[in-house]
């Protein structure tokens, strides 16, 4: 029973950093993206915190989220995955990751990645200039 007390990593080593996975193109306004978050295999018994923030407004859109079920890749990864629902209103989002020790509470750096996001429809109705057959340029 005492090993269970031990903490699951080694404190002389950096916790690993999280891999963000997504296809830009599932990045559509008013949609649900599922995110692919991945650690190295030997980090199982570690703990994901992510969140998703708006960066033009600068506010949390989604979690914080606990992450800790994971699913080994073909790759010898360790995979989990969470579904982001995309606001129709934003126009670029950060996706952010961070390990976690869950005995001793470190954390690794963070992962971020900052993603734009696809409208299907247009966001503003612009006229165009003149009769719409030709534009003027001015140097």
């Amino acid at each position: 029973m005492a090993d269970s007390l031990q903490p699951l990593w080694l404190e002389s080593e950096a916790l690993p950093v999280p891999t963000i996975v997504i296809d830009p193109e599932l990045l559509v306004a008013g949609t649900v993206a599922t995110v692919r978050l991945r650690l190295p295999a030997t980090a199982a018994h570690l703990t994901l915190k992510f969140w998703v923030n708006d960066l033009q407004t600068r506010s949390l859109l989604n979690g914080p989220h606990w992450l800790d079920t994971w699913v080994p890749t073909d790759q010898g990864l360790l995979e989990t995955q969470m579904p982001v629902s995309i606001p129709p209103e934003a126009l670029e989002i950060q996706l952010v990751a961070i390990t976690v020790e869950p005995t001793t509470q470190r954390e690794s750096h963070w992962t971020t990645l900052d993603c734009w996001v696809t409208h299907p429809e247009p966001l503003f109705d612009l006229p165009l200039l003149g009769d719409g057959d030709e534009f003027e340029v001015l140097l």
